[in-house]
């Protein structure tokens, strides 16, 4: 479950360097997205606005308190955890996240936001998305195989070792459970069309085939 790539810990090619920074700028657009579309109580994810940011930081010390007067408290953790992701405290967030996944590691949705915070805590200078947060994206794939956030990064993952091919496939399969009009949907064919040109991966008429849920094949 907690297994690597073989070759996760191979020194990166010349080449694979030169894409990170294109893979990284996929990662925070999704993320964004991503944010946006999983928030459990409507509030933007990130640091979209000021106003949200305002908002996180007006209740972390409350939540901080609360956690510990009570460090048993799951769903503190889990809401410090977002708080701290929205006011771009990411390894504050790990922090939080990971205390989730103790008291609760059956929850996918805490192993995914772990892997999230990993990636964006990660130095810029290294890999988009580093080995820790491969294992907790695995980890909620295990728990949850439809879960979108560990779907999304695995396959970005792909992308980072240069299985583009297997990447846009799982981007695209993501995109089929994605309902149109969603904060995720266009940010993801975004993300194919992109990856696509870059690798000269013709993706055009695979996004025009995919039917999301809701959407009728034309008669």
């Amino acid at each position: 479950m907690n297994a690597l790539d073989d070759n996760a810990g191979s020194p990166p090619t010349t080449a694979g360097r030169a894409k990170w920074p294109v893979i990284l700028a996929f990662i925070l657009i999704l993320a964004g997205a991503l944010g946006f579309a999983l928030t459990r109580d409507g509030r933007p994810s990130g640091t979209e606005t000021g106003e949200v940011n305002a908002a996180a930081a007006g209740s972390l010390a409350g939540l901080e308190a609360r956690v510990d007067a009570n460090p048993e408290d799951v769903t503190g953790w889990e809401q410090l955890g977002q708080q701290r992701y929205d006011t771009a405290d990411y390894g504050g967030a790990v922090q939080a996240y990971r205390r989730a996944t103790v008291l609760a590691p059956a929850v996918a949705a805490y192993w995914s936001a772990l892997g999230d915070s990993l990636v964006m805590a990660a130095p810029r200078g290294g890999p988009p998305v580093p080995d820790d947060a491969v294992a907790a994206f695995r980890r909620a794939i295990a728990i949850d195989a439809g879960d979108p956030r560990a779907r999304y990064f695995l396959a970005a993952r792909k992308d980072q070792d240069g299985d583009h091919e297997g990447a846009i496939a799982d981007w695209l399969a993501l995109l089929a459970d994605t309902p149109p009009a969603s904060p995720l949907e266009q940010d993801l064919r975004y993300t194919i069309e992109r990856v696509g040109a870059r690798e000269g991966i013709a993706v055009a008429s695979r996004i025009a085939a995919v039917r999301q849920p809701g959407v009728s094949p034309a008669n």
